[in-house]
């Protein structure tokens, strides 16, 4: 069982499988993943590369900001450097 589980990539969010991944649906009748996903972000290094390509196609669709607009700032940098 636990071999099986093993080559089943996980959304380290959500934990589900990443092409049933529910990040992108987490309305009000999904539970709340604020605190993992914070986590999550600040721990990227523990994630496969499988999972952070993962999490770079869910922010792409998150719209993201920032009370601070100094934050805000630093995103607009970001992506005029692409």
């Amino acid at each position: 069982m636990e071999r099986m589980k093993a080559q089943k990539i996980l959304c380290p969010i959500c934990e589900y499988q990443i092409s049933y991944c529910q990040c992108l649906f987490s309305g009000s009748a999904h539970p709340d993943t604020s605190k993992r996903r914070k986590v999550v972000l600040d721990h990227l290094y523990l994630l496969s590369n499988e999972q952070i390509k993962h999490l770079q196609n869910l922010q792409s669709f998150w719209q993201t900001s920032y009370s601070d607009e100094s934050m805000n700032e630093i995103v607009k940098e970001l992506k005029e450097e692409l």
